[in-house]
């Protein structure tokens, strides 16, 4: 858990605004069609946002750590023949259940260490 939340700090993650500017209701959906129509300005993203070593993350380590998991699942259901909507399935329902698992880890253990 503890690899994913420095994982989740160090990625550049899109806001909540952004993904509902663009359309999406994920990170995994939002950055797939990002980069498929505007690669240019999905690289420029991605190095102008991109933290450095050390530094604190964007926004709240929860909503992070929640798009990491997005992308993650995204990634998988495209790969494995999917439509992506498994990560709007996770949105709708896991999403839940894992930050309430989660949360007092990330609470207690992550915010120490970032």
């Amino acid at each position: 858990m503890e690899a994913l939340c420095r994982l989740a700090a160090l990625k550049m993650l899109p806001t909540e605004q952004e993904m509902k500017d663009a359309g999406y209701t994920d990170a995994g959906s939002f950055f797939y069609n990002m980069r498929k129509t505007d690669e240019e300005g999905y690289k420029r993203l991605l190095l102008e946002r991109a933290p450095g070593w050390g530094a604190e993350p964007e926004q709240p380590m929860n909503v992070c750590i929640t798009r990491l998991f997005e992308i993650i699942v995204f990634a998988i259901d495209m790969k494995t023949g999917g439509t992506g909507l498994a990560s709007q399935d996770l949105n709708m329902a896991a999403h839940t259940m894992m930050m309430q698992k989660a949360r007092p880890f990330i609470k207690n253990q992550c915010q120490k260490t970032l």
